[in-house]
């Protein structure tokens, strides 16, 4: 009876130190996935916050290829065995970001262009609705998967 406890006490110790484990490796990948999306945003806004007509091609091109870099290593990124949702929503990010690049790349072809119409600005005023929309939208999304991805995996979700 006695090596029945013991044993009993081992692989209670060895159950939950597994569980710790496997929350653990989830975190981590949470924080990981989420500290991509963190790098991608924080550059992004730079380059929105900047003056972007007065370097405009080169400050764009190198906002796009340090976001291309980062959706590379998303990509890389080693998804969970049965579940990337998490992985393929944070890549989903980045996405809207180069999309909103190209939505910039067309206002300021049209700010740039000689013969500027007061139709412009209205044009102006909705390219950027979309590209914020764009943006907003997929914030969301990614906010969302998170929390189920937290639910689903017993993590807190800090809001």
């Amino acid at each position: 009876m006695k090596g029945l406890c013991i044993l009993s006490v081992i692989f209670i110790s060895a159950f939950t130190s597994c569980n710790r484990n496997k929350t653990e490796e989830l975190a981590n990948y949470n924080n990981e996935i989420i500290n991509y999306v963190e790098i991608a945003d924080n550059a992004f806004n730079t380059w929105r916050s900047a003056d972007m007509l007065s370097n405009y091609k080169a400050d764009k091109l190198k906002t796009e290829e340090f976001l291309n870099t980062i959706e590379d290593s998303i990509k890389d990124f080693r998804p969970l065995k049965n579940d990337d949702t998490l992985r393929l929503a944070a890549l989903a990010v980045v996405s809207s970001y180069l999309q909103s690049l190209s939505i910039y790349d067309t206002i300021e072809r049209i700010i740039n262009d000689s013969v500027y119409q007061p139709a412009d600005s209205i044009r102006v005023e909705n390219l950027l609705n979309t590209a914020q929309n764009i943006i907003s939208e997929q914030a969301s999304a990614f906010s969302q998967t998170q929390k189920r991805f937290a639910a689903r995996h017993k993590l807190e979700f800090a809001e």
